[in-house]
């Protein structure tokens, strides 16, 4: 049986699976999420990896190899109905200019978002860099171990 991981459950559960990882916070308000990212853009990164929310800011750092798992394309938009105070932060963070280059996508087959972000995705990294998978908007352990972990390892030789 499976059950929706929350972010810290997520969290522990890559660095249990990704040797080394770090795994640095990045406010859900934008306001404070957009300084999370000047500092993180200081820091040459051989790999980022972002889920949801977390994937539009992993795309606005340079890295070596991005890995973006149902990212939150469109978010301004998407936000305004339950945190509209958020929505011009949102909007600021999707108009900075994309850094990602050697891009890996996971979107989840039943993510409400999909008919939103799937687009979007093909649009900036093609097609190929994309691979649907089982499951919802946040990944279950299993989603992660038996579809989403192993793809990582072979796209950043780990």
């Amino acid at each position: 049986m499976a059950y929706e991981l929350g972010k810290l459950e997520i969290s522990e559960f890559f660095k249990k699976e990704i040797p080394n990882i770090q795994i640095p916070v990045v406010h859900s308000d934008p306001r404070l999420g957009l300084k999370d990212l000047q500092k993180l853009k200081q820091v040459n990164w051989d790999l980022v990896i972002g889920l949801s929310m977390g994937g539009v800011y992993a795309t606005k750092i340079k890295s070596k190899k991005t890995v973006l798992i149902n990212p939150g394309f469109g978010i301004s938009e998407g936000i305004k109905t339950k945190f509209p105070e958020y929505s011009l932060g949102f909007k600021e963070l999707e108009n900075l200019p994309d850094q990602a280059t050697n891009v890996l996508g996971f979107i989840s087959m039943e993510d409400k978002l999909r008919s939103v972000t799937e687009p979007i995705f093909v649009r900036k990294y093609g097609k190929n860099s994309l691979i649907n998978i089982p499951g919802k908007h946040v990944p279950t352990i299993e989603e992660l171990s038996n579809y989403i972990i192993p793809e990582i390892r072979k796209f950043a030789k780990l």
